[in-house]
């Protein structure tokens, strides 16, 4: 049966997400919505697009972190690193003629890039832009916000009929120019079906003729879904779409992910040392020594309460949350060439005014004798000064700080270096 489609045209604003959010049952139904962009929007995405792919195929450094997958003619190629090398975008190109020009002869290709915004300061800000007005009245999701670039004219999706995370809510920005068909099955019946959480089908043709609902959307259209849908798209055109991901956990990974980072709290910083060491083979009534080789590599005794463990898990807690929220919610750090960056700090270190980095703030807390500060997801303490509490405040609070002499001491210094660095604050003539 074919959905029901909604054609009001409704803009990114706050009464447009509490409209949105009540329509599909707080992020718990599908729907598309027609005509939310126009012509300006979507030429200003795709041109921010194709500099994200510019950025990635110039750099081959980045090259070997963008998550990327491809798929030529229905077969995965398993080196999207030197794909990009060969096939870069033009200063100037759009990403519709630099695909016609590297698919040629009717060639089927698909392109998936996962955690985009990391590459691109400015898509990250046009994103954080239009989905500010939900953040700042339903917050951030737990496992935080992440985004994953589309395109290409590669038929039925390459991954098969399959599912997302649950509790992840899929919101998907379609940039044309071709349209995208999909096909979505309910729990309840994919389970009479057999489709087991996550699996792949790769037999799609014994689906198609039972599924729940299918929508059509073109440029401009907005699909969503929660991830917990079985679905499968078909883009029999070239089209570009860039998908946002609210990712929320369910208890019972949001456990899991608590546990293993109390883990690594828990673990001593020597055992990196010994990491060469291989264990001898199991013997048989014999495991207490086994035992032992966890137990000597913890930090803490094992007479640590149940309120001492609780504490370490409020502070992996609190660590996680502070980091999604220095980075805008986005779940990675964007990607930073250190070295590179560090040479334009010096560059123009000299610059007297500096000043927070739009879209994002600084977030920190005061432990024992140390600062522990987060810029964009990364995390590093110093020797606690109140001077540097003062800045950081400052800068959050969207003030230009002149960089005088108080500013200029060994340890100002690096402080500020290493908030530059991690690419937190910026200097006054640059966004």
């Amino acid at each position: 049966m074919d959905a029901q489609v909604d054609i009001r045209e409704i803009p990114f604003k706050n009464d447009w997400w509490t409209s949105f959010v009540s329509e599909t049952n707080h992020f718990k139904g599908h729907t598309v919505k027609k005509d939310v962009f126009d012509l300006y929007q979507i030429a200003e995405l795709k041109e921010l697009v194709a500099d994200t792919i510019r950025i990635i195929t110039k750099d081959s450094l980045r090259i070997d972190n963008t998550g990327a997958r491809i798929w030529l003619d229905g077969k995965y190629d398993e080196n999207a690193n030197k794909f990009f090398q060969d096939h870069p975008i033009e200063d100037n190109q759009s990403v519709e003629n630099w695909a016609e020009q590297t698919f040629q002869d009717g060639k089927k290709f698909g392109m998936f890039i996962n955690f985009v915004t990391r590459h691109n300061e400015n898509l990250a800000n046009k994103v954080n832009e239009l989905i500010d007005p939900y953040l700042s009245q339903f917050g951030i999701p737990l496992e935080g916000i992440s985004a994953t670039l589309i395109l290409g004219n590669y038929g039925w999706t390459p991954l098969g009929i399959h599912n997302d995370k649950r509790g992840e809510y899929i919101v998907h920005l379609h940039l044309g120019p071709g349209e995208k068909d999909m096909y979505i099955w309910e729990e309840e019946n994919a389970k009479k079906k057999g489709f087991i959480h996550r699996r792949k089908v790769e037999n799609k043709d014994d689906y198609m003729n039972d599924y729940d609902a299918k929508y059509t959307f073109g440029t401009g259209d907005i699909f969503s879904m929660p991830g917990r849908c079985v679905h499968i798209g078909n883009t029999k055109d070239f089209s570009i779409g860039l998908v946002l991901e609210f990712n929320g956990y369910t208890s019972k990974s949001f456990s899991k992910k608590m546990w293993f980072d109390i883990g690594k709290t828990l673990m001593d910083k020597n055992f990196e040392g010994d990491k060469a060491l291989v264990l001898p083979a199991y013997e048989e009534d014999d495991h207490e020594k086994y035992i032992n080789y966890l137990m000597e590599h913890l930090k803490y005794t094992t007479t640590d309460t149940k309120a001492d463990i609780q504490k370490h898990l409020v502070k992996c807690f609190t660590d996680y949350k502070l980091g999604l929220l220095s980075n805008g919610g986005y779940v990675r750090a964007p990607y930073i060439d250190k070295v590179q960056v560090k040479k334009d700090y010096l560059v123009q270190k000299d610059k007297p005014v500096i000043k927070l980095v739009e879209s994002y703030n600084l977030q920190y807390y005061k432990n024992k004798n140390k600062l522990v500060v987060f810029v964009r997801k990364n995390r590093f303490s110093v020797d606690y000064r109140h001077e540097y509490v003062d800045l950081l405040e400052k800068l959050n609070n969207k003030e230009l700080v002149t960089v005088g002499d108080e500013y200029k001491t060994v340890e100002f210094s690096k402080f500020i270096e290493l908030l530059f660095v991690n690419k937190g604050i910026c200097f006054e003539d640059q966004k």
